[in-house]
């Protein structure tokens, strides 16, 4: 059975060696994998969690920089994955993107959520692809889907190294860690509507930003983002 002082001990004894960890089979007390489960593990590059696993704190994979792929029991109730990505069993939820799995991603349809720092520290992803606008739409009436990062109507964006990334003008919020430590993102527009930018929203982020005039709350000098109300 794997308590937390085994957990501890990967952490501090196997962080650089371990590369693949299978827990398919694997008794996990409280069928909960605790906050530090795998922070700091730099060498793992993969992971299978078991099927009777029922809580995963957001931050277990911290500083887990080779890591590529999240997979899950196909049994277990809570939790699955896709291609690699760690969901929800719903497939509403999207929780983590491996740090280190480079490749464009087009979350499914099925997602009505992004959970805080999801995408955090992915230095080596080419661009996210956010569902079509039928997710945003009931009834032939705009439905406004709140997530942690972001509060949209319809958001499709794509980055690319050295590109500009536009934040259309249906976005009002960017929330806390939204992009931080995104590395490949050199230049930042943002439109009049977007009213909220939480702390660390960009933080790590070699970005320079364009803010339209007309925003109330927001002003760029010189490529870098300031805060009117302050």
């Amino acid at each position: 059975m794997f308590t937390i002082k085994d957990f501890r001990y990967i952490c501090e004894k196997m962080a650089k060696k371990l590369q693949e960890l299978d827990l398919s089979n694997a008794t996990i007390r409280s069928k909960r994998i605790p906050y530090s489960g795998f922070s700091g593990c730099t060498g793992l590059i993969s992971i299978l969690l078991s099927k009777t696993i029922q809580s995963i704190d957001r931050r277990i994979f911290a500083s887990c920089t080779q890591l590529t792929s999240i997979a899950v029991h196909p049994d277990n109730p809570y939790y699955a994955s896709d291609n690699g990505v760690l969901y929800n069993k719903e497939m509403t939820v999207l929780i983590k993107y491996p740090i280190a799995r480079k490749s464009e991603y087009v979350i499914p349809d099925s997602v009505t959520k992004i959970d805080m720092e999801a995408f955090s520290g992915c230095t080596g992803i080419d661009s996210i692809t956010f569902p079509n606008d039928s997710l945003w739409t009931n009834d032939g009436k705009d439905a406004t889907v709140t997530i942690p990062h972001l509060t949209v109507r319809y958001f499709h964006l794509r980055w690319r190294y050295g590109s500009t990334v536009t934040i259309p003008d249906t976005m009002v919020e960017i929330g806390q860690d939204a992009f931080r430590d995104c590395t490949r993102l050199y230049s930042v527009s943002i439109p009049a509507s977007v009213t909220v930018i939480g702390n660390g929203a960009f933080d790590g982020c070699p970005a320079n930003f364009r803010v339209h005039p007309d925003n109330p709350n927001y002003t760029s000098v010189e490529g870098v983002l300031s805060d009117k109300t302050l």
